[in-house]
């Protein structure tokens, strides 16, 4: 009796002992799916973001290639009715200087004057040429600026007040931007005046704009339409 008692306890730990095993290896395998699930999972977001991005990527190329087409058009159709403008200089009251026709010249003081342009340019392609003159010691630049701006004896054209309202391109090669908010199109501008005038502009102060425009741009700040001005201390200037 003895004998078969202790044979039954025994047979009880054995089965406990594999019963425990077998929980332990149950665990492992069920640690062991959430794990190669977790993994499957992040597979699928990562792949799915991939195709997010795929799908994103793809109609920004249908978009820009439909506004290249666009553009080109426009183009096309701005060559064809090319149409001559006048150019004048708009002179504040009070700026430090005399304006003689399309020609301004600096008094003799340190004062700094911004000259802007008419027409204001909403659309299209506008090319006429400005020319500094006496400027070999001073500063000086080029720019544009939204349409509403009204520039002020003793001001520079990027000072706060003109915040987000006007781009400069001095005669040192830097560019001043007053807002971040300017279109992609509006910074090709600036890219293409600098590249059609950098060496004239900085050696012989001779400026060659060649300004391309959208009308009606979109988004927050951007300008719609742009004016054309000039600055600088002690220069003589005129454009045509």
């Amino acid at each position: 009796m003895r004998q078969a008692n202790e044979k039954t306890l025994n047979e009880r730990d054995r089965v406990i002992e594999e019963r425990n095993r077998l929980q332990e290896e149950l665990n492992r395998i069920q640690k062991e799916l959430n794990r190669e699930r977790q993994e499957k999972e992040r597979a699928q977001v990562e792949k799915d973001q991939e195709q997010r991005r795929a799908d994103t990527e793809h109609d920004e190329v249908i978009h820009l290639t439909a506004e290249i087409t666009r553009l080109n058009q426009s183009l096309l159709q701005v060559t064809s009715s090319a149409q001559a403008i006048t150019v004048n200089l708009e002179v504040p009251s009070g700026m430090h200087g005399l304006k003689d026709a399309n020609r301004f010249t600096h008094d003799n003081t340190a004062a700094s004057c911004v000259i802007s342009t008419n027409p204001v340019i909403s659309e299209g392609i506008v090319y006429y040429e400005s020319v500094f003159e006496n400027h070999e010691k001073y500063s000086f630049g080029i720019g544009i600026a939204d349409s509403s701006v009204v520039f002020k004896p003793d001001n520079v054209p990027n000072d706060y007040e003109y915040n987000r309202k006007t781009v400069i391109y001095w005669n040192d090669s830097l560019v001043s931007l007053s807002s971040l908010s300017f279109s992609v199109l509006e910074l090709e501008l600036i890219i293409l005046v600098t590249l059609v005038s950098i060496i004239l502009f900085v050696f012989v102060g001779l400026v060659i704009w060649i300004v391309v425009v959208k009308g009606g741009v979109e988004g927050p700040h951007l300008l719609s339409k742009l004016s054309l001005y000039h600055y600088g201390y002690l220069v003589g200037l005129s454009a045509s």
